[in-house]
């Protein structure tokens, strides 16, 4: 399934992380970076993600991996799922999860499986030794 992927973190964290899942399966397309800056408030990210999402086409799934859950890059990516069909947010944001959706997101036959699959990778790695 073809889909856009849109990190959203706050700082810088979020090119970070796709330049460190780049070193490990290799580039992709369809991957969208968005940094939440001090002094920015959520009306900021959501025209950021606009600029983004508005020159997709409509039936392009879109999913919104963020940083933390109800943080403000969540906040702002919840407004999409509110005005666009087929559009998922993952929040918890780690490079297992990058990974598995860069690998997995076109063997998968809806975003719903994708976002399955991100999660439970993401929970998956986390360990206690």
């Amino acid at each position: 399934m073809d889909c856009t992927v849109i990190v959203a973190t706050h700082g810088k964290l979020a090119n970070e992380l796709i330049e460190t899942t780049s070193m490990l399966v290799g580039r992709y397309d369809n991957v969208r970076t968005l940094d939440f800056m001090p002094g920015e408030n959520v009306e900021t990210l959501i025209l950021k993600m606009k600029n983004i999402v508005d020159f997709l086409a409509e039936e392009m799934p879109v999913l919104f991996v963020v940083d933390m859950f109800s943080g403000s890059p969540f906040n702002a990516a919840t407004y999409f799922i509110k005005h666009r069909k087929n559009t998922k947010i993952i929040a918890g944001v780690n490079i297992p999860v990058l990974v598995n959706i860069f690998l997995e997101r076109q063997e998968c036959s809806t975003l719903d499986e994708l976002a399955d699959i991100a999660v439970i990778s993401g929970q998956n790695s986390i360990k206690s030794l």
